[in-house]
């Protein structure tokens, strides 16, 4: 019996361009995603049984069937691995529905553990981690990603940014799939990505289609644009994902912080967080 502590990093999206609907449903995505400094806590140690269990401020929010679950199932069902017996424990400290990515984070450490562990190949993981969910191959390796299609990683980039991302949660559970659903406007350009961009530049170039959307279908996701938009020290901000969460970039954690104090006492059910991109 070993038990192991994974760190499972979220993630933002610094743009996210809609460029068509595929056939099947799905859409054609341009994005970068870059992972950032708030992460769940996954122990997972060998065990007679499997057992999912998950603890900390958003582990409510996670379903009954959880993608854990879904993980194991497939990768039982392709007779990738022989057994389930683990015992994972889950702290959910990345909000559940936020854009942030946390579930798929999850499954990616969970797929590296188990590779790690001799129990999958490196092509079974890849292959779980294509079937099983749009961000899981983005976090499968380090490195911010030029994502395109339905989630698969075009290009990996290195970014640095000395900026403090204040993240905002407002405690709405959104469905990326009504986002998609409902939305209608399909992005003219294609971002190209040469290698010598700064994060402020991405920003300035781009924007995520989805934002239009989540706000028409949500009055709190507007309520936080709006905040942060009517904050001059905030240099940027923007939706992350399919939403709900908002980021706003801020020079120094100092004005950042004082951003926090003045949603907890406008917003106090609000969930805040500050991060860096790592």
């Amino acid at each position: 019996m070993h038990k192991h502590t994974l760190q499972s990093y979220a993630k933002i999206n610094l743009f996210l361009e809609v460029i068509k609907k595929l056939k099947n449903g799905y859409h054609d995505l341009s994005s970068i995603i870059t992972r950032i400094s708030i992460s769940d806590k996954i122990k997972i140690d060998t065990a007679a049984d499997f057992s999912v269990k998950f603890i900390g401020p958003f582990c409510s929010q996670v379903s009954q069937e959880s993608n854990i679950h879904t993980l194991f199932q497939f990768l039982l069902d392709n007779n990738f691995i022989n057994h389930s017996n683990y015992a994972i424990l889950i702290d959910k400290q990345i909000p559940v529905g936020s854009g942030l990515g946390g579930g798929s984070s999850n499954v990616a450490e969970i797929l590296k553990y188990l590779m790690s562990e001799g129990a999958l190949s490196k092509s079974q993981c890849l292959l779980a981690a294509k079937e099983l969910g749009s961000d899981i191959e983005f976090f499968l390796e380090e490195g911010s990603a030029l994502i395109t299609g339905t989630g698969s990683v075009k290009q990996r980039i290195k970014l640095f940014s000395d900026k403090i991302f204040l993240l905002i949660y407002p405690q709405i559970l959104m469905s990326t799939k009504i986002i998609f659903e409902q939305h209608q406007i399909l992005s003219k350009s294609n971002f190209f990505y040469e290698g010598q961009k700064q994060i402020s530049d991405i920003l300035q170039e781009t924007s995520n289609d989805l934002e239009e959307t989540a706000i028409t279908l949500h009055q709190e996701t507007r309520m936080v644009k709006q905040f942060l938009e009517s904050d001059e020290r905030c240099n940027f901000t923007r939706m992350t994902g399919s939403g709900s969460a908002f980021f706003g970039c801020y020079n120094d954690e100092a004005t950042a912080n004082d951003a926090v104090s003045k949603i907890k006492k406008l917003h106090p059910k609000w969930w805040t967080c500050l991060a860096r991109i790592i």
